[in-house]
């Protein structure tokens, strides 16, 4: 009986390592999906670029920003014509996970997503942006 409420306390606050939350209240939410829809391409992007480092701010094209910031912009971003291009994502390797995930939700509660405007992309891959 103690193994079960034990699980199940696990699975309805969740889990974390000391750590995981680089960022104050990261970990705090659920999580939505598991990824962005992925863009392999190497040329150029129509649209925004948000980059996710391992800690510290997230990099709106290429300007820091924190996380207030990063909310207010995915809104303003998600009401933008169909025509205003996407939103490519770039994690920094070793990005704790609590971090991902919590950038992921926000982008995919924007309507981003829904809208078929995101898109997660790989750090190293060298391309320019185009908006």
């Amino acid at each position: 009986m103690r193994y079960i409420f034990i699980t199940a306390v696990t699975v309805l606050c969740g889990f974390a390592l000391p750590g995981d939350a680089i960022t104050p209240g990261i970990g705090d939410q659920k999580v939505g999906p598991a990824g962005l829809p992925f863009d392999n391409s190497t040329g150029f992007l129509n649209g925004y670029s948000l980059r996710i480092p391992r800690n510290g701010d997230f990099l709106w094209n290429g300007a820091p920003i924190g996380q207030a910031v990063l909310k207010t912009y995915l809104r303003q971003w998600a009401a933008l014509p169909q025509n205003a291009g996407r939103l490519f994502v770039a994690f920094e390797p070793g990005t704790p996970q609590p971090r991902v995930r919590w950038v992921r939700k926000q982008v995919v509660d924007s309507g981003l997503c829904e809208q078929r405007r995101c898109a997660e992309v790989g750090w190293d891959v060298k391309r320019p942006v185009v908006n």
